[in-house]
């Protein structure tokens, strides 16, 4: 969970959104940007 916290430190925009799982959060990551 700790890489979680750290990933929506760096995506602000993400952390709003609260993806279910972990999987969920990082797929999108390239997509968001």
């Amino acid at each position: 969970m700790v890489a979680v916290d750290m990933a929506y430190e760096d995506f602000p925009d993400l952390q709003k959104r609260k993806p279910i799982s972990p999987q969920l959060h990082l797929a999108p990551l390239p997509t968001v940007n």
